[in-house]
């Protein structure tokens, strides 16, 4: 059992030898001997919390067993009452132990901060003056090099010094990302085939590297193995450094030439063609970055001369590959002012980072070596996250692009209509999975960054933050469960969508139930996923459900004053799914506006008019005003077509006419006493005689159609019993009298 007073004795003796020379490693070791103690008192508070409410259970149950007046009044066993004493003392005990233990937490990543900023900031021999013992140590015999060589060879480094010589594991990623191409390269390669085009790095990879042959390819994988095995087997040996090392130089030669192609064409001209390139200005600007690889990488080789040399020669050779990298960026930015005068990427190397590498070999030949190791290791590091973000970056469009061929084929086999707008997959549901996928990519790609920065950011207190959560009042946030409750949320949006729309064409194809009581009921069902998938995700977040009641409160507070029209909205789209007055493809016409039901949804309809324009109509204007349905019984209508004939006309000729027209019209009712076709003589009008023939037709939707093949017969008919149709006239009388 873990005693409280003793393990806080000694978490006391422990930070008794902090000081000001504590080293980094030191305060590491010390702040995981509190951590872990921390743990194991936290794992005792909760085993104590349990024991006493069990214990409180037990005096319960007995007080109610007894059946007299003891339990009026409270009577307790004495050892239970002692137990629990016992109990609550050392569950204050363990409370105390909690609180000192992030006290000394506290203290050790404030001198963890102190530490940091004095080894960065501390400053050592400037160029100059390495110079100056460098020449005077050749003056003096060059035995000493020989005899520290040999000393470093047989005891090996520190322990501090050999994690700075080893290789950085983000070192690791490219190497594991091109073992995993070439391994899948087949199916990779079908797979950029069919779905990919110009602008996706794939789809570059596949062009220059993975589509090339098999040999290549496996050379590519065998140095990526080595790479990888080289780092889980190093040792704290002078010749695992060296093969380790090597290793890494060996891939990274190997696999820049392709991956500068496909980054160059990625970045540059990812909608030009290939052949439409100079190709002697590619090359010029390849060779370039290039030497820039293999300048960065001597650069890093060069902490392997740190077993090797003493530290003021080691100083100077850094000094001097640092030089190497400053020509060889100066290279880059010429190549491109030169050849690429408006390129983004030259101004941003102009202004940005040629002045920083400037800076860079400033501060370290005046003698800041620690602080420039440092930004050297977090640029380079950042440039791999960035290049793994925008591979990662492509690989989610391909994928969505393959995603979105599988929905076109699913939803193509699924066709009633060639004209039928849900034939399409569902846009919004592959968007929504898009941006479930990118804002999972881009928290991954901070925390990176932050692993990056890890000095200056803490890393170990950033992911105890996102694992632990954070404390506001009552509520604890906890930001991992928030972000997956977010990737969730969106994720389960996109599914949903799919598969309401999957169901909408099995249902069109296969059900007896009609297409709007089909909509009715995947609408309400859609509502209910959504909210079961929100109150999921709430839980997921760590939001709990019974807090709920305050925002639902809070809620009708806003309803009353400034939500009426959104709870309007919604209870008149209730109303009209379950009455359904309007109908999903009906025709209507709501005061000026007049056109068909495209979609009917919880705050709102949307009308598309003859123009092919939609309209969004509130739902509350379409229960609360007047609405004209041409076709919610059926799709039965009558036609009105008025006609005017000259004075003179035989009138039953003119009836028998315009009848012999509307039977002969196959949209036009005839066989029904009821609805059969009708022509009344009007009126005298001022010019002709006026008649109007009214029909029934068996789809009002066609009334235009009809309206038109009936006039074209009306005037043929006319012509050929020379019926005229008069225009207007007016008889003007001019009085000259006066």
């Amino acid at each position: 059992m873990l005693d409280a007073d003793k393990k806080g004795a000694e978490i006391e003796a422990l930070l008794s030898h902090l000081d000001d020379g504590t080293t980094l490693d030191e305060i590491a070791d010390m702040r995981q001997k509190v951590a872990a103690v921390l743990r194991a008192a936290r794992e005792r508070i909760t085993e104590l919390k349990g024991a006493v409410v069990q214990l409180d259970l037990v005096a319960q149950n007995l007080n109610a067993g007894e059946g007299d007046g003891k339990a009026a009044h409270g009577f307790v066993s004495p050892e239970i009452q002692r137990d629990k004493e016992r109990k609550e003392a050392e569950l204050a005990a363990y409370t105390l132990l909690a609180f000192e233990c992030r006290e000394k937490l506290d203290l050790l990543d404030d001198a963890r901060k102190k530490r940091l900023a004095h080894n960065l900031l501390d400053r050592g021999s400037d160029s100059i003056s390495l110079i100056r013992h460098i020449v005077a140590g050749l003056a003096d015999g060059g035995g000493k090099e020989l005899s520290f060589w040999v000393k470093r060879w047989k005891s090996g480094l520190g322990k501090e010094d050999f994690i700075k010589v080893a290789p950085d594991y983000f070192l690791l990623l490219p190497a594991m990302l091109m073992l995993v191409l070439v391994v899948f390269r087949k199916r990779i390669c079908r797979i950029v085939e069919r779905h990919g085009r110009q602008g996706n790095l794939l789809y570059y990879f596949d062009l220059f590297l993975l589509g090339r042959g098999a040999a290549i390819n496996t050379l590519v994988a065998a140095a990526a193995v080595l790479a990888l095995a080289s780092w889980f087997y190093l040792q704290n040996d002078i010749v695992f450094l060296l093969v380790c090392w090597g290793a890494f130089s060996f891939f990274y030669l190997l696999v820049a030439p392709f991956g500068l192609q496909a980054v160059y064409y990625r970045l540059a001209y990812s909608q030009i063609s290939i052949d439409s390139i100079d190709k002697k200005s590619k090359m010029r600007l390849l060779r370039a970055l290039f030497y820039l690889l293999c300048a960065m990488l001597l650069l890093h080789f060069d902490k392997l001369l740190f077993c090797f040399l003493q530290l003021d020669v080691f100083y100077l050779s850094h000094i001097l590959f640092l030089l190497l990298v400053l020509f060889a960026l100066w290279r880059v930015v010429y190549v491109l002012r030169r050849g690429y005068l408006t390129s983004f990427v030259g101004l941003l190397l102009l202004r940005i980072v040629l002045p920083i590498a400037l800076a860079l070999f400033v501060l370290e030949a005046t003698g800041y070596y620690n602080l420039v190791d440092y930004l050297l290791t977090g640029i380079s590091e950042t440039v791999i996250v960035l290049a793994l973000l925008l591979f990662f970056s492509d690989c989610i469009e391909l994928f969505m692009a393959v995603v979105a061929r599988a929905s076109d084929a699913v939803f193509g086999r699924l066709a009633v209509e060639k004209e039928d707008e849900t034939v399409a997959p569902p846009d919004n549901a592959l968007r929504l999975l898009r941006l479930a996928l990118k804002l999972l990519l881009y928290l991954v790609f901070c925390y990176l960054l932050v692993a990056v920065w890890a000095a200056m950011t803490q890393l170990d207190a950033l992911t105890q933050i996102f694992s632990r959560g954070i404390q506001i009042g009552g509520f604890t946030l906890y930001p991992t469960r928030l972000i997956i409750a977010v990737v969730l949320l969106l994720a389960g949006f996109a599914i949903m969508g799919y598969v309401r729309q999957l169901v909408q064409r099995f249902w069109r194809q296969d059900s007896e139930i009609s297409h709007n009581s089909q909509e009715t009921i995947l609408t309400l069902a859609s509502y209910l996923c959504y909210a079961l998938l929100i109150l999921f995700t709430l839980s997921v977040a760590g939001v709990k459900l019974t807090g709920l009641s305050i925002v639902l409160g809070a809620f009708s507070v806003g309803i009353g004053f400034g939500l009426q029209n959104v709870v309007n909205n919604f209870i008149s789209g209730l109303i009209l799914m379950f009455e359904r007055p309007i109908r999903r493809g009906n025709w209507v016409k709501v005061g000026d506006e007049e056109g068909y039901v495209k979609q009917i949804s919880i705050r709102s309809t949307v009308i598309q008019t003859f123009d092919k324009a939609d309209v969004i109509v509130p739902n509350s204007e379409l229960i609360s005003s007047k609405v004209t349905n041409m076709t919610l019984g059926n799709t039965l209508g009558r036609l009105k077509i008025p006609i005017g004939v000259a004075y003179g006309t035989d009138p039953k000729l003119v009836e028998k006419l315009l009848l012999k027209i509307a039977h002969a019209n196959p949209q036009v009712i005839h066989n029904s006493g009821q609805f059969r076709p009708r022509v009344y003589f009007l009126e005298f009008g001022d010019s002709s005689l006026n008649f109007s023939l009214y029909c029934y037709l068996r789809d009002i939707n066609n009334a235009i159609s009809a309206r038109s093949e009936i006039n074209f017969a009306i005037e043929r008919e006319f012509r050929e019993h020379n019926i005229d149709i008069p225009f207007p006239q007016r008889v003007v009388t001019i009085n000259n009298e006066g």
